[in-house]
């Protein structure tokens, strides 16, 4: 990520990511926490689509390491998680990117819901506890993805384009 070249735009987005990942609205009810994106993943499948020569797998790995001790999670289980996707977004990036957000958002669904199944798998291997929060959270990434993206294109286009 140079900052020279709008890195300081991803790196701000992922301490964004961070903050929304960690922070728990006090007025909402427990059960819509289970509709939380995981906003790592998000993140890094916009960044790679939009801006693929700026972001990669040990980029998204570090932040999901990143992610791990913020969130108290076993060390490794989100930086797989998004070295994966990563890696899976930029594979097909030119197929992604002919693609309509409502097709996107899909993608998205899949690859949080897939994730989410990865630490909560890594989860039970290591604490003893499943927590089945990964199809609920699958539904929410792919809602707030396409809010993501309208928001962000516009400014990944003015920042990112060389």
């Amino acid at each position: 990520m140079n900052p020279r070249h709008g890195g300081w735009l991803i790196g701000l987005s992922v301490v964004v990511a961070m903050t929304l990942a960690a922070f728990q609205v006090p007025f909402v009810p427990n059960w819509l926490g289970w509709l939380r994106p995981e906003w790592g993943v998000v993140l890094f499948f916009f960044w790679t689509v939009e801006a693929p020569s700026r972001t990669g797998v040990v980029s998204a790995w570090l932040a999901g390491l990143f992610f791990d001790v913020l969130l108290d999670a076993p060390l490794g289980s989100h930086g797989i998680g998004f070295a994966a996707t990563t890696y899976l977004t930029a594979r097909f990036q030119s197929r992604l990117a002919m693609r309509t957000l409502a097709q996107r958002a899909i993608v998205v669904f899949g690859m949080v819901t897939a994730v989410g199944l990865l630490n909560a798998t890594i989860g039970l291997l290591v604490r003893g506890d499943f927590v089945w929060r990964a199809p609920l959270a699958g539904i929410g990434a792919a809602i707030a993805y396409p809010v993501l993206a309208i928001a962000m294109s516009g400014v990944a286009a003015k920042r990112l384009r060389s």
